[in-house]
Order: C-alpha cells, then sequence, then structure tokens
C-alpha cells in the first residue's frame, strides 16, 4: 500500500470512529458500555492526544489511527478511552511499549485514567501483543491493554446484527481474508449496515462517510461498478427518503 492510500486509511478509521462511537463501544465494550450517558454528548481529545507526545505521533504517522475519547458516565465523573487502531500489516516490536508510554503520558498529563484499545486489521497471524512487561531486581511493572485481532476471528463474531459496528468489522474482515463477495452479497451487506443506521436514526451525512469507509475496503467489479453503484445509491437515497 502507498503512502497515499495508508494515509486515506487513516483518515478513515478516525473519521468512523467518530461517526459510530456509541455502537463502537458496546461492540467492544459490552459490559460496561450501559454506563456511559451519549445523552451528553462525546469528546474527541484530538489536540490533547497530539499534545501528549509529538514525536510518537510523528513516528506512527500513515500507520495506524489513534483518538482518545471523553465519556460521560451515568449519574457523573467522565472516563476517557484511548482507541489505538494498527492498519499496517507488519511486526512492530514496540508496538506495546508506546502503548504504555501513551497510558503514563495521559495520566501524567491529565492525571486521568485511561482504558485503552488496540485493533489490529494487519495481516501477520504472529503480530498481537497484549501488554508491555519490564522488570529489574524485584521491581517489575505489567501493563494490559484490550485487545481486539481481527485476522483471529470468523463471521460467527460478527453475529450481532442489531449492532452496525459489527457489520463494519465484518466488511473489513472481508477484505482482510481476501474473501472474494460478489455484487450482490457486497450490496446485501452494504443496505443491512444501512438500514441499521437509518434505524439509530443516523443522518444521510453521517451515512454517506461510512459509505465512504465501506467503499475503501470493498468494492464492485469494475465491469459493472458504474451499474450497480447506481442502482446501490438510489436504493439509499430511497431509504434516507423514507426515514425523514
Amino acid at each position: 500500500m502507498n503512502n497515499k492510500n495508508k494515509k486515506r486509511k487513516d483518515t478513515f478509521w478516525k473519521e468512523i470512529i467518530e461517526v459510530t462511537i456509541m455502537p463502537l463501544m458496546y461492540f467492544f465494550f459490552p459490559q460496561q458500555a450501559h454506563k456511559i450517558d451519549f445523552s451528553k454528548g462525546v469528546r474527541f481529545l484530538d489536540k490533547e492526544f497530539s499534545e501528549l507526545s509529538p514525536e510518537l505521533s510523528e513516528n506512527a504517522k500513515g500507520r495506524r489511527a489513534d483518538k482518545l475519547v471523553e465519556l460521560v458516565l451515568k449519574g457523573g465523573g467522565t472516563v476517557w478511552i484511548l482507541v489505538h487502531i494498527e492498519v499496517q500489516g507488519y511486526v512492530d516490536a514496540n508496538f506495546a511499549k508506546r502503548m504504555f508510554e501513551y497510558y503514563y503520558r495521559i495520566l501524567e498529563k491529565y492525571g486521568k485514567r485511561v482504558t485503552a484499545l488496540a485493533i489490529f486489521t494487519d495481516d501477520s497471524p504472529s503480530f498481537h501483543p497484549t501488554e508491555y512487561r519490564t522488570k529489574l531486581w524485584g521491581t517489575e511493572l505489567v501493563y494490559r491493554y484490550n485487545t481486539y485481532k481481527l485476522l483471529d476471528k470468523t463471521p460467527a463474531d460478527f453475529a450481532d446484527t442489531d449492532n452496525p459496528f459489527a457489520v463494519i468489522m465484518e466488511t473489513v474482515w472481508y477484505d482482510l481474508e481476501r474473501n472474494k463477495l460478489n455484487d450482490k452479497d457486497l450490496e446485501i451487506l452494504k443496505l443491512r449496515l444501512i438500514r441499521r443506521f437509518l434505524e439509530l436514526d443516523y443522518s444521510k451525512e453521517h451515512i454517506e462517510q461510512i459509505l465512504l469507509f465501506l467503499s475503501f475496503y470493498i468494492k464492485f467489479d469494475k465491469k459493472e461498478s458504474e451499474e450497480h453503484f447506481g442502482m446501490f445509491r438510489k436504493v439509499v437515497d430511497t431509504l434516507t427518503e423514507k426515514n425523514k
């Protein structure tokens, strides 16, 4: 993948996190997400994150998407979520250490507790760092974080049709596994996702962003792409008009 496509993928992931933050949280944190009061809004701390460590962000530019999110809990209080998505298919020996560096810099600068999530969308079966560990003469530090290795999943892991983010992850999984879907399957997959977002009262603008993200991963066959995309667009327009 060239640098231009790497940056596009990084941008798409950052946008999709913002657009789908609620279903994303329910997908990865099903036991905790119900404690979040989404009616209070969500704050994406891009400025705070960039100020943590310019050299860390610069060294990883184009290789992954990072988001720091502030969520309000029901009954008061806030939590910070570090969502870290690895989008490059190679082994990075410093990945776990970098996750720890983000954690302690957030703690040091803002005094905030953080839960971290690393979503690996790479194609290396052996790459799945889950903790940072260091020790010397009886002193030991272990930093563990949440991980999700897409390559290790099967279609059964995306069976929760009530959560549209499951369909997003399923789409990326098909691309990662190089499984070939025909045009009809692509239409069904995308329309299933759009209907779910309409039921959740997502705006047409947000749905357009989601479609753009999906189009980066799965595309119609070149020979019939124009015809199929035109038909698909009409269906989406009809659905969004009906939703209004």
